[in-house]
């Protein structure tokens, strides 16, 4: 449990000294997923605040995308989403996404049960399966990212 702590420190640290895309990356490092993102909920449109690619090969912002085309039209203010194949998840059997993003881990940012700001996930283009207590960490420092972001 004292790692767990030792790490919600170290990306304090980081947040603070490199802001939204230093937490990013530092949150990927973490992760088997490519890509660690964060979407705001604009309406009906999610739009890219901040993406970290592992490969370097994507950068930030993405374009706009509408709500029901994203994985992140999963993600309610107060439940978070995941799927670690996308090809198998019967939930997903007709989404756009499927085929490009074969696993998703989706968590709400949200000022309040009714408010959602968005998402923090991670996503890659195969399926992942996430470490466990990674999942737990994710979910302790999603609201630190809130006081950095619009």
């Amino acid at each position: 449990m004292q790692d767990c702590f030792d790490d919600i420190a170290k990306f304090k640290a980081v947040l603070a000294d490199q802001g939204v895309p230093g937490a990013l990356a530092f949150l990927n490092r973490r992760a088997p997923h490519r890509y660690t993102a964060i979407y705001k909920l604009d309406g009906d449109v999610m739009l890219n605040v901040g993406i970290h690619d592992r490969l370097g090969q994507v950068a930030s912002p993405l374009p706009p995308t509408p709500r029901d085309h994203s994985l992140c039209s999963f993600v309610e203010a107060s439940q978070a989403f995941v799927s670690e194949d996308v090809l198998a998840d019967p939930r997903l059997a007709t989404h756009i996404q499927r085929g490009r993003i074969n696993a998703y881990v989706g968590l709400p940012l949200s000022r309040g049960p009714s408010h959602l700001y968005g998402t923090l996930c991670q996503m890659d283009p195969d399926a992942q399966h996430l470490p466990e207590g990674e999942y737990r960490f994710l979910e302790m420092v999603a609201p630190l990212l809130l006081d950095h972001l619009d």
